[in-house]
């Protein structure tokens, strides 16, 4: 699957042809002068700017990577030692 997506996205024209189940079917041409990669790229730069935050989410996500999860799991059998007693052993 990712073979297609990368051969499609590195594509300057994609023909489509939509076939509905009722209904006739819809022929797209999408052009870029570099490559479809590059058109999606403009336009999720000009959604961000417009101030569609799933856009600028998008593109933080795919230029900085996402941000480390952190879990924290509290686990009820740990020892607790908030009260602790110090015992002498005598010899």
């Amino acid at each position: 699957m990712a073979d297609i997506c990368n051969e499609l996205l590195s594509a300057k024209s994609i023909r489509l042809t939509i076939t509905p189940q009722e209904g006739t079917p819809i022929k797209k041409l999408i052009k870029s002068q570099k490559s479809i990669r590059h058109a999606v790229a403009v336009i999720q730069i000009e959604k961000a700017l417009a101030g569609d935050m799933p856009a600028v989410n998008f593109l933080t996500d795919r230029s900085e990577g996402r941000p480390a999860q952190t879990i924290i799991q509290k686990d009820s059998n740990k020892p607790d030692f908030t009260e602790l007693k110090f015992i002498t052993m005598k010899q």
